[in-house]
C-alpha cells in the first residue's frame, strides 16, 4: 500500500490552480501520534492507533456552512510538513499550474505536475497560512490566498480569493494542554486525484462531531442509502 511506511508527498490546490500546496509526509516511524486520541500514553511503548496524517469526516455546523458541503473531509498533519505556492497575479486562471487532463484534474500526469511546480516559488505554510487571528478577514503574503478567522483568537480558514476554493483550517488557540505541535487541516477533496487514488492510507478513519450531524447526511456517510451511482449526469443512463 503506497505511503504506509515510506515517505511520500501529497499535492493539492484550488480550483483555478492559483494556489498549490504540498504535504511532505515522513517515514512512518517519524510521524507523531494524532492528538485526537487523548487516551494514548507515549510512555506505554505501544503503537498509537492513529498517526499523522489523520483523515476524517466532519459534521460540525461551522465547516458545513463555510464549505457548503453536508459532510466535510479533512486531512490533518503538522504544519511544518506543508508548503504553499501561488501563481503570478497576471497568469491565466485556467492555466496557472499546467494543462488539465480532464474535469477536476490539474495536470496531464504526475511528471507534468513535477515539471510545472519546480518552476514555482514555495513558502512554508506556517509563514503564510497563520494569519492574525485578531482580524476576521485578510490576505496572506500570497496574492490569491486569503483568510477568514471564523473564531477570532482561535481558528483561521484559508481560501483562494480568485476561485473561492476552501483550502485549510487551523485552530492553534484551542489545542490540548501541553501540545506543542501545530496542526493544519486541508480539505481532503482539494488533493490531486492521482494522489487520492494512489495513497489508500489517507482513506478517512473516523467521523467527528457526530452530535451536530444532520440525520440523513449521517445515514449516508454510514452507508445507509439507496441512491443509485451513475457514471455521468444522465438519469436515464447507468
Amino acid at each position: 500500500m503506497a505511503g504506509v511506511e515510506t515517505p511520500f508527498v501529497l499535492h493539492g490546490g484550488c480550483g483555478c490552480h492559483a494556489i498549490r500546496y504540498r504535504i511532505s509526509v515522513p517515514a512512518l516511524k517519524d510521524r507523531p501520534n494524532c492528538f485526537y486520541d487523548m487516551s494514548y500514553d507515549p510512555k506505554s511503548g505501544k503503537e498509537p492507533k492513529y498517526r499523522f496524517p489523520f483523515t476524517c469526516l466532519d459534521h460540525c455546523n461551522d465547516c458545513r456552512t463555510h464549505t457548503g458541503s453536508m459532510v466535510n473531509y479533512w486531512i490533518i498533519q503538522p504544519i511544518e510538513w506543508c508548503e504553499y505556492s501561488c501563481a503570478d497575479p497576471d497568469d491565466d486562471p485556467h492555466r496557472a499550474s499546467g494543462p488539465s487532463s480532464g474535469p477536476g484534474e490539474a495536470f496531464e500526469s504526475p511528471e507534468a505536475r513535477e515539471k510545472a511546480e519546480a518552476k514555482r516559488k514555495w513558502f512554508k505554510a506556517e509563514d503564510v497560512a497563520l494569519a492574525p487571528t485578531t482580524l476576521h478577514y485578510g490576505k496572506s503574503p500570497l496574492p490569491f490566498l486569503s483568510f477568514w478567522a471564523s473564531s477570532p483568537g482561535h481558528c483561521v480558514r484559508t481560501f483562494c480569493n480568485r476561485c473561492g476554493t476552501s483550502l485549510s483550517y487551523t485552530a492553534h488557540g484551542v489545542l490540548p494542554p501541553g501540545w506543542t505541535l501545530k496542526p493544519i487541516d486541508f480539505q481532503l477533496g482539494t488533493l490531486d486525484r492521482d494522489d487520492l487514488q494512489r495513497y489508500r492510507c489517507i482513506i478517512p478513519k473516523e467521523q467527528l462531531w457526530g452530535g451536530m450531524a444532520v440525520d440523513w447526511a449521517k445515514d449516508m456517510a454510514m452507508g445507509k442509502s439507496e441512491m443509485s451511482l451513475r457514471s455521468g449526469y444522465r438519469l436515464d443512463e447507468p
